[in-house]
């Protein structure tokens, strides 16, 4: 018979193991605030009217809620690697309504500021724009770290800004406003 004292082994033996599996990643986390321009693009064609989009709530100062992969069919993907002295940094950020933001910033620092800040670029496409925009090679966006904002393995919070992003396909030029900001976190490092 199976009693409370003689069953102590076999629980023991059960919850150890437990200790010999591999821990399960942390799922990524993000948020980002665009503001996206029908004005200033040098070749005043944006046939996109002016809107702001946020996924989850981001700004300079506050951090206030980020989204994680795959609940309420949010798909989020990124790195933040050392390089040098600084970082590269790449990610996706998507939810279930299609709005889009991915992000390529091949070397930044934390001594990125909006007067010498990092080059990269960045995809948007939202519910109004419905395809995507891009940062020309020419013409790249700038990232840079204020305030509250920060860089570091497996992590960022930046604000960007791009002068031109385009959809090549229906001839059409915007920009995204200064002030424009990304958060994410538990990235590939």
């Amino acid at each position: 018979m199976l009693t409370f004292r003689n069953a102590l082994p076999l629980v023991a033996l059960a919850f150890s193991s437990f200790g010999c599996s591999e821990a399960v990643p942390v799922a990524s986390e993000g948020a980002y605030a665009v503001s996206f321009l029908q004005a200033g693009a040098a070749s005043g064609n944006c046939k996109v009217a002016s809107h702001n989009i946020a996924f989850g709530s981001v700004s300079a100062v506050a951090l206030d809620a980020l989204k994680k992969d795959s609940v309420d069919g949010a798909k989020l993907q990124c790195s933040v690697t050392r390089n040098g002295a600084g970082f590269a940094a790449a990610g996706i950020l998507e939810d279930s309504l299609g709005n889009h933001l991915d992000f390529l910033i091949p070397s930044i620092s934390a001594a990125a500021t909006e007067a010498a800040p990092a080059m990269g670029n960045i995809g948007f496409r939202s519910a109004k724009t419905q395809n995507s925009y891009n940062a020309p090679s020419a013409e790249p966006c700038k990232f840079w770290i204020t305030g509250k904002e920060q860089i570091d393995g497996g992590r960022i919070w930046v604000s960007f800004k791009c002068e031109t992003v385009s959809d090549p396909s229906h001839d059409s030029s915007c920009q995204i406003a200064p002030g424009s900001t990304l958060a994410m976190q538990n990235c590939d490092e």
